[in-house]
């Protein structure tokens, strides 16, 4: 991850990569594609804190989007996260992720089948089911 965010006016097109809620939250990564035809990752996410009120806004560049996907990873209940939209090239690999999670983190059965649901209905819907705004 670099530690100098994108000035993305100087950076288009971009294109709406992977996009994820829960209840404190929100985040998209995008593909940026430099005037050059280089690319790379930006993650923007903002999050509230429940009890206080307080907004949180967190951007970063990934090279590539192994680096964005362990960042992401990090979080050993990454899957417990609401996904709106999946590129298609990723569906494949993240599928493969979900593949190797350990479901019995999430004790309560209502819930594990919510994520679980949401996961499959986003992964096996077409590309259109969910227009991102550009």
């Amino acid at each position: 991850m670099k530690s100098r965010v994108l000035d993305l006016q100087n950076y288009m097109p971009k294109e709406l990569y992977f996009d994820i809620v829960s209840d404190q939250g929100a985040g998209g990564l995008y593909l940026v594609i430099a005037g050059d035809g280089s690319t790379t990752f930006y993650y923007h996410y903002c999050s509230t804190d429940l009890e206080t009120d307080r907004v949180e806004t967190t951007e970063a560049n990934f090279n590539n989007f192994t680096d964005f996907w362990k960042h992401f990873t990090s979080d050993i209940k990454w899957y417990c996260l609401h996904p709106l939209y999946i590129h298609p090239e990723l569906r494949s690999f993240i599928k493969q992720q979900l593949d190797n999670v350990s479901w019995k983190l999430v004790k309560d059965d209502h819930w594990r089948v919510m994520y679980q649901r949401q996961w499959n209905k986003v992964l096996n819907n077409p590309a259109e089911y969910y227009k991102p705004l550009r």
